[in-house]
């Protein structure tokens, strides 16, 4: 917290929190363990304060400046806006019981939020992806992605939502690609998110952790067993990279890169957690049905 905070109602927006050899000290130790120090920080005057002490990454950052924001980029520092917060927290922060001076000091930092955007986009500087919902508007998350496509690009946000996070993770190649080694959560969308990157709140069906490069490797599961399925094939190798849990479920099968394929109806009936997330699809037992619904 090196500035004041929001929900916090004792610490003004404006104060200026943790002393330069106090930060130095911390940045410092986390240095020791081969890690970084993210920062807290609303003000420009707190978070160049944040940065010129090594901290690398600024959560919030509504009332950067653009020589803040240059600042930033010429370090190789990220910023991590957190925008549906305010529009979740100013909707329902006082059902939540939100004190009053939290919602004064909310109206005074939100208005900036989407400035921020724009500060940053003219600097050059690496924007992460957050949102910093407390635990009763978590359903909120995806509305990141709306509101800042008032200001951003689709292709923008989701290279901050991909790309750069895994970056600040200290990830990079690992997260946020799809590429050789690389591990990803799969959306099954209806459309492009290039075009509409609001499709990504709507998004139902994950398939999750892919390792791109496990072709060959979970292969070998499939190739005891045969059975085909009435509907259109799918590659269960293929599911198989896409969602390791689901290869649990077909040890037995067979199937292999070119083997015998298996329809989403027959997997739906076979794996209970992936029936659970297609409960409302609209495969019938011997035919595709054009769409799937989820």
């Amino acid at each position: 917290m090196v500035s004041g905070g929001v929900a916090s109602p004792y610490d003004p927006i404006a104060n200026v929190q943790y002393s330069e050899e106090e930060l130095r000290a911390i940045v410092e130790e986390a240095e020791h363990w081969k890690t970084y120090v993210m920062a807290h920080a609303y003000t420009a005057e707190a978070i160049t304060h944040a940065l010129n002490c090594g901290v690398r990454t600024i959560e919030h950052a509504n009332l950067i400046d653009l020589k803040t924001a240059r600042l930033a980029t010429s370090k190789g520092a990220y910023i991590v806006p957190t925008l549906i917060t305010y529009f979740a927290m100013e909707e329902n922060g006082k059902d939540l019981g939100l004190p009053e001076v939290s919602i004064h000091k909310l109206q005074n930092v939100l208005e900036y939020g989407l400035r921020s955007l724009e500060v940053c986009k003219e600097a050059g500087t690496k924007v992460g992806f957050g949102t910093d919902l407390l635990g009763p508007l978590h359903s909120e998350q995806r509305r990141e992605f709306k509101v800042r496509s008032e200001v951003l690009s689709s292709f923008e946000i989701l290279e901050s939502a991909t790309k750069t996070t895994a970056a600040i993770l200290g990830m990079a190649g690992e997260l946020g690609e799809i590429i050789p080694g690389a591990l990803a959560d799969l959306l099954v969308l209806e459309g492009n998110p290039l075009d509409d990157v609001n499709l990504l709140a709507e998004a139902r069906w994950r398939l999750s952790r892919a390792r791109t490069s496990a072709r060959a490797r979970t292969g070998r599961h499939y190739r005891r067993n045969g059975g085909a399925g009435h509907g259109p094939p799918v590659n269960l190798c293929r599911i198989c990279i896409a969602s390791p849990w689901i290869c649990q479920h077909y040890r037995r099968c067979g199937a292999s890169d070119r083997g015998p394929p298996l329809n989403l109806r027959q997997i739906c009936i076979i794996s209970s957690r992936m029936c659970q997330r297609l409960q409302r699809c609209r495969f019938s037992e011997h035919s595709w049905s054009g769409h799937m619904q989820v």
